[in-house]
């Protein structure tokens, strides 16, 4: 049976590991022969952010092995640069592009693509119950406000439980209500009379509640005990048995092991949203994923989810398991757009209101944050968050303000801001490596206009912002010279069949597409070992640099949880070491330190 052992970030990861489900190209995009139909798929699917109980049934239970990263809004001037198109349409053939050419890949025929197991966050993120299904605000439900189970016997919890599976290490017991169901019956209670001594008459006590449609899952269950005041009939107090708490086993394990159980028990049931679980779990699951790609608009980088996306994955994996989905996205008109978004990357104003959704996703993306400590959804500690891993640390300026007051008393107010900038460069300089690598594979090639246009941006960018050992490595890459040396190996390499293809009455328009497939195989692979080799190593740099430092190590390690830290603005480091260098100064007076009166007396 399993319990959670051994650390939080391993039950954490446990956990996940069990909500992952994936979804198909086919749930996703429909008929792929019928242009139509596959287009009213995209619409319905990607144009409404809203999601919906039938939304997960595009979504099977599994692991996936892709990552999805998108933006629900529609970027701004969309309409500009597509005129005839709309986001979800475009958005669905970007995805079935990416999909296409990973099938291609992978399993060398892209006409494979639906078969890819893709995470979709509308399709694996359940909706929300209420409008307070959220990690930083609710995740228990129960009959009422301040009522958090649901009272009901054996039968009725036998009835609403989905069919668990045997194996011993699972977590979780679901329940999926796709109506509302009203439940109301009498429970025979014994009260408790002001001696401790429970009733010879049973009384009815009616129980009555209704759980709202929705995903759930089981927190615990207990018999159903009213402490001092009732006892349950038929039921001994004093052989109650512990309650399942979630971790131990399953609901149908628990009851098993009871010795008395019967369909007319009743018991105290808290069930928890499955979609606040996920969302607090969303770290664990994206480390879950090898690879992720990024549907890339150029408000992409404006966003916090996006943002948090791209950091949690770097954190554990390595920018050459990260795609960049923009055949569609990124005409050379929008290449302006992108390099101006990196280059004012801001996670500041990402938390705007006109930035995100959900204010709430704020301090559970980021983690506790000083300034957020007013907001009413804040409640408890956040398990995860950007600043539990990277090195986002908070200050506090002190500002004073005298009263009106007849003594002129001060009012001390403190105002906390935390600084995102090492994060934002971590970012910055991800961000451009990858841009770069697309474009070498997509356009660069092409001629060195088209190199002038799409790759050298990147490299300008680079240098701007500061990261000279990037830029450095960007240049020595001559995209056009490259596929010239490629397209010379292919030509040696068919030099020895060539004979043979005449023999066979190939003809040479066939030859040549084949030594051209060829250079772009081997200008591909040249353009991945030189990222390996380069771009990764930089990157395992900045990111040393950028994550917290693991507990008595002083390194940084990428899975560690360490504590934040504040530091106070008040009195800076450089006035510190001043007035502790002046108390060690052996030219500066010494001073005779004042005698208790209990020393004093000694003395005499």
């Amino acid at each position: 049976m399993f319990s959670y052992k051994g650390s939080e970030e391993s039950n954490r990861a446990v956990r996940a590991s069990q909500l992952l489900r994936y979804s198909e190209g086919e749930g996703v995009w429909g008929d792929s022969e019928d242009p139509e139909a596959a287009e009213n798929a995209w619409n319905d699917f990607w144009g409404d952010k809203k999601i919906q109980l039938e939304d997960s049934e595009r979504a099977k239970e599994g692991p996936a092995s892709i990552y999805v990263s998108h933006v629900w809004e529609t970027p701004l001037d969309w309409g500009r640069h597509f005129p005839t198109h709309t986001y979800p349409e475009i958005k669905g053939r970007q995805l079935e592009a990416a999909c296409r050419r990973m099938a291609k890949r992978d399993l060398g025929d892209s006409a494979l693509f639906p078969s890819q197991k893709l995470w979709l966050d509308k399709a694996a993120v359940p909706c929300e119950i209420q409008s307070d299904d959220h990690p930083r605000q609710k995740t228990s439900f129960g009959a009422s406000s301040d009522k958090h189970y649901y009272t009901m016997t054996v039968r009725e919890l036998w009835a609403i439980m989905k069919d668990a599976p045997a194996d011993e290490d699972v977590v979780y017991t679901f329940v999926e209500v796709n109506e509302p169901r009203d439940f109301k019956e009498d429970m025979r209670i014994r009260p408790i009379d002001e001696y401790g001594k429970p009733s010879l008459n049973p009384e009815d006590d009616t129980q009555e509640w209704t759980i709202t449609p929705g995903k759930y899952f089981i927190k615990q269950v207990g018999i159903a005990d009213g402490k001092k005041s009732w006892t349950q009939h038929g039921v001994d107090p004093s052989q109650l048995v512990e309650p399942y708490i979630i971790g131990r086993g399953t609901v149908p394990q628990w009851l098993q092991s009871l010795t008395n159980v019967s369909e007319k028990l009743w018991l105290e049931v808290t069930l928890g949203s499955l979609r606040a679980e996920n969302l607090s779990l969303i770290d664990e699951i994206i480390w879950k994923h090898p690879r992720m790609t990024v549907l890339l608009s150029w408000d992409h980088f404006a966003r916090l989810w996006p943002l948090f996306e791209w950091a949690t994955f770097l954190l554990r994996h390595s920018p050459t398991q990260i795609e960049l989905a923009c055949d569609l996205f990124a005409p050379l008109s929008t290449m302006p757009q992108h390099l101006d978004r990196v280059r004012r990357l801001s996670i500041q104003d990402a938390c705007a209101k006109e930035n995100i959704h959900d204010e709430r996703d704020v301090e559970m993306l980021l983690g506790d944050m000083p300034e957020l400590k007013e907001l009413q959804f804040f409640q408890q500690k956040s398990a995860f968050g950007l600043r539990k891993q990277y090195r986002c640390e908070s200050s506090e300026n002190a500002q004073y303000q005298r009263s009106d007051t007849p003594r002129g008393t001060f009012e001390r107010k403190g105002i906390w801001k935390t600084d995102f900038t090492t994060l934002e460069e971590f970012i910055k300089v991800t961000a451009i490596m990858v841009f770069a690598r697309t474009t070498l594979r997509d356009h660069a090639y092409q001629s060195v206009e088209a190199s002038l246009h799409w790759y050298t941006p990147w490299m300008h960018l680079a240098n701007e912002l500061g990261f000279h050992t990037l830029a450095a490595q960007l240049k020595a890459v001559k995209a056009v010279t490259w596929l010239n040396e490629a397209r010379e190996l292919a030509a040696k390499e068919f030099e020895d069949t060539k004979a043979a293809m005449e023999e066979a009455g190939d003809e040479d328009a066939e030859q040549e597409d084949m030594v051209e497939n060829r250079a772009m195989h081997i200008y591909v692979e040249r353009i991945d070992s030189w990222f390996e080799a380069t771009c990764v190593e930089i990157y395992k740099e900045e990111r040393n640099k950028a994550v917290r430092a693991q507990k008595g190590v002083g390194s940084a390690n990428p899975s560690s949880q360490a504590a934040m830290s504040t530091t106070r603005t008040r009195t800076s480091r450089a006035t510190r070491k001043t007035l502790g260098r002046r108390s060690e100064s052996p030219s500066s007076p010494s001073r005779t330190p004042l005698s208790t009166p209990l020393e004093k007396q000694t003395r005499k």
